[in-house]
């Protein structure tokens, strides 16, 4: 509930968090684009050394290793998190490589087009139900995109690689029901 005569702090600092996660994303093609010597197999595991590093240690500060081994011993949530490891190593190779080759508007409208397939997917595998005007706004949006990808000028092979892989990967990650930290220590394994 909003304070009277002035903003929730809550509102605020998600507006905040959104402005910093937005320009991150927005940036990390620019770092990729500085490392274009470097091949995108080790970026990418440079990517997962390091993550598993700093969230063992998070973990350990946090006291959350029990959470990780009772996904683990879970065989469900540790193939979900297998699974979803898998697609978003996939989405970083792919993302890294392309924006190394200069194929940066490809890998934009590839994230462009992933809330598409998030869509796509919750319907057809979640059944979840659309109403009117969200049908009416994902067909004006799949327009959008077909717009975009006929003005490419071919077909956006990476583009689609990167829309399914993280869309995927979003779908196992919800379906392995782990806690963010934890379940992306083990996706990270």
């Amino acid at each position: 509930m909003a304070r009277s005569g002035g903003t929730d702090p809550q509102h605020t600092s998600a507006f905040i968090a959104g402005v910093a996660s937005f320009a991150t994303w927005g940036l990390v093609p620019i770092y990729w684009k500085l490392l274009t010597k470097v091949p995108a197999l080790e970026i990418l595991a440079h990517r997962f050394v390091w993550t598993i590093v700093f969230l063992g240690l998070l973990l350990s500060w946090q006291e959350r290793w029990r959470e990780v081994i009772g996904n683990v011993l879970s065989r469900r949530s540790a193939l979900f998190c297998f699974g979803s490891g898998v697609m978003v190593g996939l989405n970083w190779l792919l993302f890294i490589w392309a924006v190394n080759i200069g194929h940066v508007l490809e890998t934009s409208l590839g994230y462009f087009m992933t809330p598409l397939v998030n869509v796509l997917l919750g319907a057809i595998i979640l059944h979840e139900r659309l109403s009117t005007s969200q049908i009416a706004s994902i067909l004006i949006a799949s327009v959008a995109v077909c717009i975009l990808a006929f003005g490419y000028g071919h077909f956006p092979w990476i583009a689609v690689g990167l829309c399914t892989s993280f869309g995927l990967y979003g779908l196992l990650r919800k379906q392995s029901g782990t806690a963010a930290i934890p379940g992306l220590f083990l996706e990270t394994l």
